[in-house]
């Protein structure tokens, strides 16, 4: 059962770049009035990868990250939990791969995931559901405003059915 309190792991090794957190956790299914695309995010972390790319993982719970910049990070770490932070009106995990650190200006790259699990769908005509899972592979922009990927996860009713993750085309 993917949701709010569930751990949140590295892709890949490699060493933490930056951190943010203390942004509070959003009422659900209610858009936050932020400052400043800084906040976008919300609670977020962006991991430089051994291999050169950077990995933004954004939207954990407010204290919970569990790593600080400089931090060595391995599969199996767990980075922080699944939270509503940020730009974001569900729990949900939004993750980009990039080319640089910054998620504003650097590309976007292409991903695969090797192994993946669908716990459940939600069709227009069930949007009242309780639990839905929809994840939204490749690269794009997000419904936070974000590029990148969401997997969205949420434990209340979904409204818009399979689509609400908000995936709308490529960068």
């Amino acid at each position: 059962d993917l949701g709010l309190d569930e751990a949140v792991y590295p892709v890949a090794d490699g060493t933490v770049i930056s951190v943010q957190d203390g942004a509070p956790e959003n009422i659900p299914f209610t858009l936050p009035q932020l400052r400043s695309p800084a906040e976008y995010g919300g609670n977020q972390i962006m991991v430089r990868l051994d291999s050169g790319e950077f990995a933004f993982y954004a939207h954990f719970q407010p204290g919970s990250v569990r790593v600080q910049p400089g931090d060595r990070v391995a599969t199996g770490d767990i980075l922080g939990l699944l939270g509503n932070t940020g730009n974001s009106d569900a729990p949900h995990l939004h993750f980009q791969l990039s080319d640089g650190p910054d998620v504003f200006t650097s590309a976007s790259l292409p991903f695969a995931i090797d192994e993946w699990t669908l716990t459940g769908t939600v069709s227009d005509e069930e949007s009242t559901a309780t639990t839905a899972v929809v994840v939204n592979l490749g690269t794009g922009t997000a419904s936070d405003g974000l590029g990148g990927t969401d997997i969205l996860a949420a434990n209340e009713g979904v409204a818009g059915g399979a689509g609400n993750a908000g995936f709308t085309g490529s960068n």
